[in-house]
Parts: C-alpha cells; sequence; structure tokens
C-alpha cells in the first residue's frame, strides 16, 4: 500500500480531532494516578498541529512525510511539554527518521509501524 504526505495529513486532522475530543475522558483518567494535566495538555498540542496541517508548508509542497512528521513533533513538544506530549513527540521524530526523505511510502510503511507499536517510552525517555 502507498500513503502520501496527504494521506497523513488527513489521519492527523482525525487524531487531533480525537485528541481535542476526548479531553474530559483524559483528564479524568490522569486525576485518577497523575497530576490532571493529560486532557489539556494534549488538547494544546493537538490544536497546535491542526494549526500546522493549516499551514501550506514546505512539507507539503515537496510531500515529504517525515519532514511533516518532524514539524508535527516539534510542535507538540513545543506547545504540550507534558510527559505525555514528550513522549509522543519523541515517538513521531523516531518515525520521522526511519521514512526520511519518502516522497510517497512504500516499503517503509511496515517498519514505521514497528517502530510504533515496538516503542519503548521509558527507555527513550531515559527514565
Amino acid at each position: 500500500m502507498k500513503y502520501s504526505v496527504e494521506d497523513l495529513r488527513l489521519a492527523l486532522f482525525r487524531v487531533t480531532d480525537a485528541l481535542i475530543e476526548a479531553k474530559d475522558l483524559l483528564t479524568d483518567i490522569d486525576n485518577i494516578s497523575g497530576d490532571g494535566d493529560l486532557g489539556i495538555s494534549m488538547e494544546k498540542g493537538a490544536a497546535a498541529i491542526r494549526r500546522e496541517l493549516e499551514l501550506p508548508g514546505e512539507a507539503l509542497q515537496e510531500n515529504r512525510i517525515s519532514d511533516l512528521l518532524m514539524r508535527c513533533s516539534v510542535t507538540l513538544n513545543k506547545e504540550a511539554p507534558s510527559t505525555m506530549g514528550t513522549l509522543t513527540s519523541l515517538a513521531m521524530a523516531d518515525v520521522a527518521k526511519v521514512v526520511d526523505g519518502l516522497k510517497d511510502e512504500t516499503g517503509k510503511a511496515t517498519e514505521a509501524y514497528a517502530v510504533m507499536s515496538n516503542y519503548d517510552l521509558w527507555s527513550r525517555s531515559g527514565w
């Protein structure tokens, strides 16, 4: 299967919609064992990513999946510097490195999926 930067952009819009919609649920879950900021942080990060996706930036002009992922990773890290925002940003950056420079994603889709599905957030974060 072949994926384009536009496919990724549309998927990220759906993900950000879901995160914004889940704000209260994420906050409730985080209140049980955390500091209760997960919903707010992820909503803020998702809104920032949406703004990034709406820009006619270089990543969309060049149709580079890795550039779009890296832009979103940097944006999320900046706008949602909570634990989950940082960990998610690191995961996005690692996937961007796997697909670096590809204009259309084909064979590396499986490798990128493997990076995400086997991602060890705890060792990556240094904990």
